[in-house]
C-alpha cells in the first residue's frame, strides 16, 4: 500500500516537472513584438502639399537578448498611396541590440487633412507589430504681394517694383527664386534668389524692369517643399504713358532780340517735374544755326522747381525753328523734349511768361490793371472828401 503511494507520487512529480519544462520552452505569441521598439520616424517634407511625394524612414531596434526573425514589413494607408509597398516582402533577422531601417515613398494624392499610415511587421514566429504614423497634407502656397510700383510706366525707362514674399506654412520651404518675365519687358535681373524661407516669415524683393510698350509683367516664384517643386505666378499690369513725377525741363520767360542777321534768345529753363534732371543741354535745330563758340548751350543739373538762366545766339532764315532740350533722368537714361520757337512772334512761344523786347505782355497787363484800380480808388476818396466838405459848410451857415 505504501509502495503504491510512493509510485503514484513519483509519477505526479515527474509529470509536473515535464509540464514546467515544456512551458519554459514555449514562446509567447507577442514575444518578438516585445523585443522590437520603434526608435525613430522621419518624414521629408514634414508637411506635404497635394501632389507631393514624401520619403518616410522608420527605424526599429531589438532591445531584447535574442534575435528576432522578421518575415515582412509593409506600410499602408487608405487615403495616401505608398509607392513602394512591395519593397520589404522579405526582411530577415535582427540581432539583439541592433537597429534596422525601412524607407518608403508616399504620394499625397488626397485632399488636405491628417492621415495615419500603418506600419506593420510580420514575425517568423507567431505575432506581429503595428505602429501608426500621422501624416499632414496642407497646401497653403507662398504669398507674393506688390508693396509699391508705378501707376504709369515710361517706355524705355527703368522702373522699380517692390515685392514681398511670405511663407504662411507651418514649416520652412527651400530654394525660393523670383523670376520676372513678360513680352516687351527687359529686366535688369534674370532672377532673384531668396533661398530658405522660415514659417510665418517674409522677405522683400526689388525688381528693375524697362518696358517698351503696354504689357503684363509675370512674376514667377518657385520653391521646394522637400524634393517637390512648386510655382506661384503673379500678374502685374504695366500701363505706359507720361509720368507726372518725372523730370520735365521747360523753357520759361523767353525773350527774343533781333540784331542784324542774328537773334539772341534769353530766358529761363525750369525743372517742372518732381525728379532731378541731369546734364541739361539746349540745341537749336534746322533751319537755325548757332553762332556761339559751342553749338549747344549747357545748363547743367536742376532739382525739382529749380531754374537757371540761358542765352543763345543764332541765325535763322525762317520764322520758326525747333529747340531741343536733352537731359538725363535719375536712372541715367537720356531723355529729350522739343519745342518750336517763333522768332517773329515771340508771344506765341509756349512758356510760362513770354517777353517781347525785354518787357512781358503779362507784366504790362498787370500794370495797366493796377493803375486803373489806383485811379478808381483815388477818385472815390476825392469824391467822398468833397461831399463831406460841402456838408460841413452847409451846417456852419445854418
Amino acid at each position: 500500500m505504501n509502495q503504491s503511494y510512493v509510485i503514484i507520487l513519483t509519477l505526479i512529480c515527474i509529470g509536473t516537472i515535464g509540464v514546467l519544462h515544456s512551458s519554459a520552452l514555449e514562446t509567447p505569441v507577442d514575444y518578438e513584438a516585445a523585443q522590437i521598439s520603434i526608435q525613430n520616424v522621419t518624414l521629408d517634407p514634414e508637411i506635404l502639399m497635394q501632389g507631393d511625394t514624401g520619403n518616410i524612414v522608420i527605424q526599429i531596434r531589438n532591445i531584447g537578448n535574442q534575435s528576432v526573425a522578421i518575415r515582412r514589413a509593409e506600410l499602408s494607408c487608405d487615403a495616401l498611396t505608398v509607392l513602394n509597398d512591395q519593397t520589404y516582402n522579405s526582411v530577415g533577422t535582427i540581432g539583439p541590440g541592433n537597429s534596422m531601417k525601412f524607407a518608403f515613398s508616399i504620394k499625397a494624392d488626397h485632399e488636405d487633412g491628417t492621415y495615419y499610415l500603418k506600419f506593420y511587421l510580420d514575425f517568423m514566429g507567431s505575432g506581429s507589430l503595428r505602429y501608426y504614423i500621422p501624416v499632414t497634407v496642407e497646401s497653403s502656397e507662398l504669398q507674393v504681394s506688390v508693396i509699391d510700383s508705378p501707376d504709369i510706366y515710361t517706355n524705355d525707362r527703368k522702373e522699380q517694383i517692390y515685392l514681398t514674399v511670405g511663407n504662411p506654412r507651418k514649416k520652412s520651404v527651400d530654394g525660393v527664386i523670383v523670376t520676372p518675365n513678360g513680352e516687351d519687358i527687359r529686366s535688369t535681373q534674370s532672377s532673384v534668389f531668396i533661398g530658405s524661407l522660415e514659417p510665418n516669415a517674409q522677405k522683400n524683393v526689388t525688381l528693375e524692369i524697362t518696358p517698351k510698350a503696354k504689357t503684363n509683367l509675370t512674376v514667377e516664384t518657385s520653391y521646394k517643399n522637400g524634393d517637390n517643386k512648386h510655382i506661384v505666378s503673379l500678374q502685374i499690369p504695366v500701363e505706359t504713358g507720361i509720368r507726372n513725377i518725372r523730370a520735365e525741363p521747360i523753357v520759361s520767360d523767353l525773350e527774343v532780340i533781333k540784331s542784324g542777321d542774328y537773334y539772341t534768345l534769353k530766358g529761363d529753363i525750369i525743372n517742372n517735374g518732381l525728379e532731378f534732371a541731369h546734364s541739361i543741354i539746349l540745341s537749336a535745330g534746322f533751319p537755325a544755326s548757332s553762332i556761339d563758340p559751342s553749338p549747344d548751350c549747357v545748363v547743367g543739373n536742376l532739382e525739382p522747381d529749380e531754374s537757371a538762366n540761358f542765352r543763345m545766339s543764332l541765325t535763322c532764315h525762317e520764322d520758326t525753328f525747333p529747340l531741343t532740350i536733352r537731359y538725363k533722368d535719375i536712372e541715367g537714361d537720356l531723355c529729350s523734349d522739343t519745342t518750336m520757337i517763333n522768332l517773329s512772334h515771340p508771344e506765341k512761344n509756349a512758356s510760362r511768361e513770354q517777353k517781347i523786347s525785354g518787357f512781358g505782355t503779362i507784366q504790362i497787363l498787370i500794370g495797366v490793371g493796377a493803375g486803373i484800380i489806383l485811379l478808381l480808388g483815388a477818385f472815390f476818396v476825392l469824391s467822398r472828401r468833397t461831399k463831406l466838405g460841402q456838408t460841413i459848410t452847409n451846417l456852419k451857415r445854418r
